[in-house]
């Protein structure tokens, strides 16, 4: 079985491409597209639309929202009416902090068919050197463990948000997806102001690694 579900992982991985934005609009698809996004009241919610290259066999997608220390909720993602290829999908951002998206077919959590990450700052956390900081600061109290954080998906309750009926009709916008590799450090990609970095900020994304699985 172990086997099986590798294989599948690869077949799969790298096929997904995802796109994060404030509003959806009837005109425009997905507006405000971005890998950071600033926290006024909470919650911020924030649509999540995720593109295969091809059909694939589900038609909901669940999302494992998951900060360094734990994760912080599943939400549901639906395949669209006029795109068989594309999900949409609302999410709750309660507070600031450095967020991983892992993206599994339901109650599946070892199949992962992709990955993306934001950036949510507020007053407290303006920028992405603070969210770091922040983020390495609770890996080092609370060291993750990511075969346990498996586990504890069946566990946390699906979030389903309203999604209005035009969602699962728009097609898709006409702006590309932000490519955000997560094996890569994103400093030049952010655009970070030099007036932001410290000497003593140590840039290096190793130390936020979320580790291999969720």
């Amino acid at each position: 079985m172990r086997w099986l579900t590798a294989i599948l992982c690869l077949g799969l991985w790298g096929q997904v491409r995802v796109r994060i934005g404030h509003t959806l609009s009837a005109s425009s698809g997905l507006v405000g597209i971005d890998t950071v996004f600033r926290l006024q009241k909470a919650p911020l919610y924030l649509w999540v639309e995720a593109r295969f290259r091809s059909p694939v066999e589900w038609d909901t997608l669940w999302v494992a929202l998951r900060t360094v220390d734990r994760i912080q909720g599943i939400y549901l993602l639906i395949r669209t009416k006029t795109d068989r290829n594309l999900y949409r999908g609302r999410m709750a951002f309660r507070q600031s902090g450095i967020y991983l998206l892992t993206f599994i077919p339901p109650r599946q959590a070892r199949l992962v068919l992709g990955r993306s990450r934001v950036y949510i700052t507020d007053a407290n956390y303006p920028t992405v050197i603070a969210l770091r900081a922040r983020a390495r600061g609770l890996a080092s109290a609370s060291p993750t463990n990511p075969e346990a954080a498996l586990t504890v998906i069946d566990t946390v309750a699906l979030e389903v948000l309203d999604l209005p009926e035009e969602a699962l009709s728009l097609p898709e916008s006409s702006v590309p997806a932000l490519e955000e590799p997560l094996e890569e450090d994103l400093d030049s990609l952010l655009e970070v102001p030099d007036e932001d970095i410290g000497p003593e900020e140590d840039l290096d994304l190793e130390e936020l690694d979320f580790g291999d699985d969720l």
